[in-house]
């Protein structure tokens, strides 16, 4: 789908999401399984915060241009949003690096 290609998105999964799925690899004792790299991320949330800038940024332009507070402050709200919504993203994905799987939490409990 074209709105989970945005930029953004793609730069997050070169920066966030190959060594999320490293590093969770990792934990599992090299075994997996792990998700993959492209079940990672939460595609809804992405969708989301992409309609939120679509929405904010021409909102808070229109409104600082033309000295419309009800704009501006719609504007912000939306991209205060879409921030939050990007940074829970980020921490679903990051979990993976640092939470080992359920197979390897197995193997790790019962190893004396």
């Amino acid at each position: 789908m074209w709105l989970s290609c945005s930029p953004s998105a793609r730069l997050r999964s070169i920066r966030v999401v190959c060594p999320a799925w490293y590093w969770a690899y990792a934990n599992s004792g090299y075994k997996g399984p792990v998700p993959s790299q492209h079940e990672m991320p939460w595609r809804h949330g992405q969708e989301v915060v992409f309609v939120s800038w679509l929405f904010g940024v021409p909102a808070l332009a229109g409104g600082l241009a033309f000295d419309a507070i009800p704009f501006v402050r719609a504007g912000a709200w939306c991209l205060f949003a879409g921030a939050l919504l990007d940074a829970v993203n980020v921490a679903r994905i990051l979990r993976h690096a640092f939470v080992p799987p359920q197979a390897a939490r197995r193997s790790i409990v019962t190893t004396p």
